[in-house]
């Protein structure tokens, strides 16, 4: 069964490798979603997949390389009804 939760990341440093790293672990874990930055401190991820597979997203980012980047970490179930197509998009 598939389930989203919602991802509000703070990062302490920007780096342009984040956001490719997030998209490539988000196509592994076969996540579809959407990635927006809130603010240049602050981004929101809608991941949606079946619970192994938001599982495994979430042990990704919990790995050193990219604990680095960001500081807190807050993340939810949530309820949508939006259809994501199979992809994983960055709102810029």
């Amino acid at each position: 069964m598939k389930q989203c939760m919602q991802i509000v990341i703070s990062i302490k440093k920007q780096h342009a490798a984040f956001e490719e790293h997030m998209k490539a672990m988000a196509q592994e874990c076969h996540i579809e979603g959407v990635m927006q930055f809130l603010s240049k401190t602050s981004l929101k991820v809608i991941a949606c997949g079946t619970k192994e597979y938001i599982e495994q997203f979430i042990d990704g980012l919990h790995q050193k390389k990219i604990v680095d980047l960001f500081g807190d970490l807050a993340i939810e179930p949530i309820f949508t009804e939006k259809d994501f197509r199979g992809v994983f998009r960055i709102i810029q």
